[in-house]
């Protein structure tokens, strides 16, 4: 068991998996706030051996929920009424490394 931490970064972190072959974590922080005061939450990666952090999304919404497939893509929900009564989730699939992001349709 080991402690994983980032000397330079000092941010909230919630919700994250662990992918122990690239040495990383992704994991969902704060990244914006919008003009009424919501904040963007988006996913972010971090090399526990580099200590290099990235992030992943930039869709100025509420990302969250962060799991690795089976096909090793990233599957993650977007609240596009994040701060509202009631929610509108969606599902969206990435890259490991960011890129390919997409909306999986789940009517069809």
């Amino acid at each position: 068991m080991s402690v994983v931490s980032s000397p330079v970064e000092a941010e909230d972190v919630y919700d994250f998996i662990l992918l122990p072959e690239q040495q990383c974590i992704i994991y969902q922080a704060v990244a914006g706030t919008r003009p009424n005061g919501i904040y963007e939450y988006e996913l972010f990666t971090f090399n526990w051996k580099t200590y290099q952090t990235e992030q992943l999304t930039t869709l100025k919404e509420s990302t969250s929920r962060p799991a690795l497939g089976p096909d090793d893509k990233i599957y993650f929900m977007v609240d596009r009424k994040f701060g509202s009564r009631e929610p509108d989730y969606h599902l969206y699939r990435m890259n490991q490394d960011g890129s390919g992001i997409e909306e999986l349709d789940l009517n069809g």
